[in-house]
Parts: structure tokens; sequence; C-alpha cells
């Protein structure tokens, strides 16, 4: 069935017999009854050729997620910001690595000259 978490729509393909099993140590294929992957291989077909024929692969309009970037990170939270929030981060990565360099290289050289 068709869920949508934060205004973003999803799809939750779950066959719910047995389901009390679904990630525990009993969830293997024994207990996957006998369509259920068949029944999910032709949801997914059904969603990809919706996907493949919108008319929004060639021209987008004005849908409010197509300038949204999306970072996960380390799958502790999810960050979501614009591009032009994006071209600030980038700038100051920019600026960030010749300046880690360069500290980087001078604690380097100090204490080598240091075991000298």
């Amino acid at each position: 069935h068709i869920e949508e978490i934060d205004f973003i729509p999803g799809i939750d393909m779950v066959s719910y017999e047995k389901g009390y099993v679904y990630h525990t140590a009993l969830d293997d294929y024994d207990h996957i009854d006998d369509g259920a992957l068949q029944r999910t291989g032709e949801n997914i077909f059904a969603v990809l050729k919706a996907l493949a024929s919108s008319p929004k692969l060639v021209d987008p309009g004005d849908s409010r997620y197509h300038d949204v970037i999306y970072f996960d990170f380390a799958g502790i939270f999810m960050l979501m910001y614009n591009r032009s929030t994006e071209f600030i981060i980038n700038s100051i990565a920019l600026l960030l690595i010749p300046i880690s360099i360069y500290l980087t290289s001078t604690r380097i050289s100090s204490s080598i000259t240091s075991v000298i």
C-alpha cells in the first residue's frame, strides 16, 4: 500500500502472512509464502513501468523536490538542503581542505625537526 511519511511518498510491499517473523532470526526463505516473491516482483515491475513512462522524467515541472539534496550521515540522521546551501557547504569544504593540508604538513615538519 502507498504511504507518505514527511511528505515523501513510498510503497510498503510486505507480505502480511506470518509478518511477526520479518527482521527476526526466523526471517528466512522457509517463512516466505510461495506467491510472495512473485507478487512483490509484479508490484515492483508495475511501479518501474509507471515511473519509466512518467512525463516528469522529461520535464519535472514545478516539483517541490527537484532542487533538493538529501544526505544520509552514516545512517544516524538525514540532511535535506537546497542548491544554494550546497554551494555554501562545498565552498567551506574547499576552503578547509588547503588549511587542513597546511596544518598537517607543519605538524609533520615540526615533529621531524624535533626528532633530528
